[in-house]
């Protein structure tokens, strides 16, 4: 009998402790390796979508600088956006919106400025962003 025991006892293997132990240090391991993955795709998606966002903005603002003053109105604005959408092909998933306001100081009844406030929507993992950018368009003489 002494001699089953005594082959029990040496360390020739591993026990069912050792090897609990283990999987759960790999599982440990395993589980924040993953976390920080997912993270950093997270974040990586986020900037990717907010750097495409800016481009569209820069070149919607830039074609906004080439249009006429007088073609910019309130009342033009959904027509303005979707023809710009449609010019750069904007992704459907950005929401675009654009608001005119008209800038007349109270001694003057002349419409020489106009603030452009272009405003870019989109939704990540049920979280909605929004870059807004703004401008004034004055009026050549």
């Amino acid at each position: 009998m002494s001699t089953i025991k005594d082959k029990l006892k040496t360390n020739k293997g591993f026990t069912l402790q050792d090897l609990i132990f283990a999987l759960m240090a790999i599982m440990l391991f395993v589980g924040v390796i993953g976390s920080v993955y997912v993270s950093l795709y997270k974040v990586k998606l986020e900037t990717q979508t907010s750097s495409l966002a800016t481009i569209y903005a820069i070149k919607m603002l830039e074609y906004m600088d080439k249009i006429n003053y007088d073609k910019i109105t309130q009342e033009d604005e959904e027509k303005l956006v979707n023809e710009m959408k449609r010019e750069f092909s904007v992704p459907s998933s950005f929401d675009v919106s654009l608001n005119v306001t008209q800038y007349t100081p109270g001694w003057s009844t002349e419409d020489y400025v106009k603030f452009l406030r272009l405003s870019i929507k989109n939704t990540i993992n049920e979280e909605e962003n929004e870059l807004v950018f703004e401008k004034i368009k004055v009026k050549e003489l």
